[in-house]
């Protein structure tokens, strides 16, 4: 578990997206060790949209959930996209994971009606559909409440004890 601590703007967003390669580098390289050690920068468009989808869940500041997608689906898009399950079974794995962040009961509901807290928890959820041995989250809990802020840190404490890797960016160091 790596917590990387900062201001606003000194680069912490921009360190998880070189690390995702969401942002092109103008010099130098990344490297990645997840099973097998990869420059990102060096992937084509489609084999970094698969490595992507394989290996890293990214947990975005801004939730990134599509609106016209019930939280369930935003969920299952990931896995549907790699292709990893069946569709019953990226049904099931998603449920599962609302569960895990405590929102099932507004699975077929649309982002734009549950609180911002809740779309972060969606998107933690979303993050992790494909198990990904990273998991690169960009202030997970700015916007969540301390009891619910709590559980997730608990979820994240899981997966490391289970061999993940988490590379967390914030301004609060609480």
């Amino acid at each position: 578990f790596l917590g990387v601590i900062g201001k606003s703007g000194a680069g912490k967003s921009t360190l998880l997206n070189m690390v995702t390669a969401v942002d092109h580098l103008t010099e130098g390289e990344v490297i990645v060790r997840a099973g097998r050690e990869v420059s990102v920068h060096r992937l084509g468009e489609n084999d970094l949209a698969l490595w992507r989808g394989q290996t890293v869940g990214v947990i975005f500041q801004s939730f990134q959930l599509l609106p016209m997608l019930t939280l369930l689906e935003n969920i299952m898009l990931p896995m549907d996209l790699c292709d990893l399950y069946h569709p019953r079974e990226s049904r099931r794995r998603a449920m599962e994971l609302l569960e895990l962040v405590e929102i099932e009961e507004h699975a077929n509901k649309l982002p734009a009606y549950i609180s911002g807290g809740q779309q972060q928890r969606v998107a933690i959820a979303r993050a992790l559909a494909n198990d990904p041995p990273i998991l690169v989250a960009d202030e997970p809990t700015g916007s969540l409440d301390s009891v619910t802020a709590d559980h997730i840190f608990d979820v994240f404490e899981h997966l490391v004890e289970r061999g993940k890797t988490i590379v967390m960016v914030t301004h609060d160091m609480g």
